[in-house]
């Protein structure tokens, strides 16, 4: 039998030639597929079937906080490819607005558009005030619109009217639209006087 054979794991050098010139570091095998393919992964792993529910406690997926390059590829495709589901009390959108904040900071640093799709169940009583500082928020690119469905409750319904009238008052001052604002405020206080409070 042979003397042992001795396996080296690289080229030798001295300690300062490693100091040198240092070894960048090896990338996962996963960073080193084709990009197509690893658009196919974080579609695969981050697109939910159904709604995902924002709360305050919501946090981004695990995958999203593994390395800062699979972050800054995978994270459009979680906020732009998922439909984003609030519980709104009161007509109140704060949750709404920081969440779009938050993903509004999150992709503009990565340079890129951002389109985010969502709807609510709004609860609670229905507040003016509330849903007037909501189309405000909405104007001003800060919150997104509520779009009229079939599956809204009644509030909701509100709601998406008020968000439809928004938009088509973005060349109009602020005052005309809050002027349109209350023409619905009063068309549906007749109906539901909560409103009106």
């Amino acid at each position: 039998m042979g003397a042992p054979v001795r396996l080296r794991s690289g080229p030798r050098h001295n300690s300062t030639e490693a100091t040198q010139n240092p070894r960048p570091a090896p990338t996962s095998l996963l960073l080193r597929l084709p990009p197509e393919l690893r658009l196919s992964i974080w579609e695969f792993a981050l697109v939910e079937d159904g709604p995902v529910r924002v709360t305050p406690l919501l946090q981004q997926p695990g995958l999203l906080r593994t390395c800062r390059q699979i972050r800054e590829e995978a994270m459009k495709t979680w906020l732009h490819s998922n439909f984003f589901w609030f519980d709104v009390v009161d007509c109140d959108a704060t949750l709404i607005k920081a969440f779009v904040k938050h993903a509004r900071q999150l992709i503009s640093t990565l340079g890129l558009a951002l389109t985010l799709r969502g709807g609510c169940d709004g609860n609670g009583r229905e507040h003016w005030r509330n849903l007037v500082e909501w189309c405000t928020a909405v104007r001003s690119g800060q919150a997104f619109v509520v779009l009229k469905s079939d599956d809204l409750n009644r509030m909701g319904r509100v709601v998406a009217a008020a968000h439809a009238i928004t938009p088509d008052y973005a060349d109009c001052t602020w005052q005309e639209c809050e002027k349109a604002l209350e023409h619905l405020r009063f068309a549906v206080g007749g109906l539901e006087p909560q409103w009106l409070l």
